[in-house]
């Protein structure tokens, strides 16, 4: 994707990555794709066709991420923590570690593994 010059639908880039990963799932491409965006690594636009298409941002745009992650059913949602009081705390964490290891972050993505609010209900019925 990053040679692409132009947006790219889901098809376009599985073709593309199936050529060099032949194992390779549609739907891994498909869940690959939409977490990138929601990450704010790829800009979504939807297309005449009314196929979403993708392509990379610039790099810095989003420099503090969270990914929340369902150990049972594997479904991520990514948060973009740029902004509010959780990019706040994140700069904060950024500038305690600055400031003790001698280290500027630039970027950041946040881990969280657990159980999604779907999954939880499940187990109340």
């Amino acid at each position: 994707m990053r040679d692409a010059e132009d947006f790219l639908s889901a098809d376009e880039v599985y073709r593309r990555v199936y050529e060099r990963l032949p194992g390779i799932g549609i739907a891994t491409v498909y869940r690959t794709l939409q977490l990138l965006a929601e990450l704010g690594a790829l800009a979504r636009i939807t297309g005449d066709d009314g196929k979403a298409r993708y392509r990379f941002t610039d790099e810095g745009a989003v420099a503090h991420r969270i990914v929340l992650v369902c150990g049972r059913c594997g479904r991520s949602e990514a948060v973009a923590a740029n902004t509010g009081s959780v990019g706040e705390r994140l700069r904060s964490l950024g500038e305690a570690i600055a400031a003790e290891k001698q280290f500027t972050a630039e970027q950041s993505v946040h881990q969280y593994y657990g159980t999604c609010a779907a999954c939880e209900a499940a187990d109340q019925v």
